[in-house]
């Protein structure tokens, strides 16, 4: 039991991601970018790109992709 539970974590982040990109969806923002928001948000002015990534666990290549693909459809 105890090894599945990585998997049933992983299952479970991933059916929350697409349940609040479908929520989401009229306001053209998907669970990525708001979460971006929100981080950005709670870092306040100042914050390098390389805090962000740090702040929401993910790699600087991560966020960088992330935040182009954003301001190409701002």
């Amino acid at each position: 039991m105890r090894d599945q539970f990585p998997f049933a974590v992983a299952r479970v982040t991933r059916r929350w991601r697409k349940m609040l990109d479908e929520r989401l969806k009229d306001l053209g923002v998907t669970q990525a970018r708001w979460s971006t928001m929100v981080y950005l948000d709670k870092g306040g002015e100042g914050l390098t790109q390389r805090e962000l990534a740090s702040l929401m666990a993910i790699e600087n290549p991560t966020l960088v992709r992330l935040l182009d693909s954003w301001k190409s459809r701002v």
